[in-house]
């Protein structure tokens, strides 16, 4: 394996640039013929004042490890579509681009991406269009408000995607306000729509679902959340036939020590990602206490 890189951090206030092209051969056990992939990947931004444009493009050919993972193609800040994000693909190609504008009176972001992805791997083809649009504004030093909305399209003719293949409408709002010196109020409601496009026997993979919660926080011990979520996806309900799910959880921070969770009611559980790692949580109902300790 040889890698070659590239990188332009500023120039002049203006340009940026990143590319790193890998080269790499691999033998299977088994399996005669040599293996001979490429990874690529370019990033470049420009700096006009108060805009920023920023341009990605890569495309990688039998790679079968972490290389692999798209850098920012789709953005992780987007929870409510991270179990649709590609996890293994050995040979795709894709292009984002975003724009940001940001208004300094105001303290405000406003900001679009556009991504494409064409995985074309050898069981099946996948494509992948993904355009989402929001803006971030601080307001009195600690608080903030974050709204994103956007549409998904997945197209493949494998039923292998028979739950990520299909049309997505996203939204999600997130405020944070402070109330006193050490009262603050902190609210997330994140909404999801999904229209499957693929038959499996005779069935569309058709859902809603709502994640939200709205919490007090009083600086720097405790935390009351008040959750409340909906789904009607099939999954969920194939473990519990439930669509409104309510609970209710108080955090006491230790400090840099840790922290003590007590949560009760009920959760629909669903796939949580984070740095790349997804995982299915089945459906909650109960008592729950959570303790992290540190030393």
């Amino acid at each position: 394996m040889e890698s070659v890189a590239l990188e332009i951090p500023n120039w002049r206030d203006r340009f940026k640039f990143y590319g790193e092209f890998l080269l790499v051969q691999k033998t299977k056990h088994f399996v005669e013929d040599k293996f001979r992939g490429h990874g690529i990947y370019l990033e470049s931004g420009v700096f006009l004042r108060n805009w920023t444009v920023l341009l990605e493009f890569k495309d990688y050919e039998d790679l079968a490890f972490e290389y692999n993972r798209p850098p920012l193609l789709e953005s992780e800040l987007i929870p409510v579509v991270a179990n649709q994000f590609v996890d293994s693909a050995d040979e795709v190609t894709g292009l984002g681009f975003r724009v940001d504008r940001y208004f300094p009176r105001s303290s405000t972001l406003v900001f679009a991406k556009l991504a494409y992805q064409d995985d074309a791997r050898e069981a099946s083809r996948r494509d992948i269009v993904h355009l989402f649009a929001g803006a971030e504004k601080k307001f009195r030093e600690t608080g903030w408000l974050t709204l994103v909305a956007g549409y998904r399209r997945e197209t493949s003719p494998s039923l292998v995607f028979w739950d990520t293949a299909g049309a997505t409408v996203h939204g999600q709002a997130n405020v944070s306000y402070p109330l006193t010196g050490k009262l603050s109020l902190e609210a997330d409601v994140e909404a999801k729509s999904f229209r499957g496009f693929l038959d499996f026997g005779g069935e569309f993979y058709d859902y809603e679902e709502v994640r939200s919660y709205i919490s007090i926080h009083s600086s720097p011990r405790w935390v009351a959340t008040l959750f409340y979520d909906f789904t009607t996806d099939p999954k969920i309900l194939s473990y519990k036939d439930k669509r409104n799910w309510w609970g209710g959880q108080l955090e006491v921070k230790l400090g840099q020590r840790g922290a003590v969770r007590v949560f009760y009611g009920a959760n629909k559980g669903g796939v949580k990602c984070a740095g790349g790692v997804c995982k299915f949580f089945p459906p909650f109902e109960g008592l729950r206490i959570d303790a992290l300790f540190r030393f």
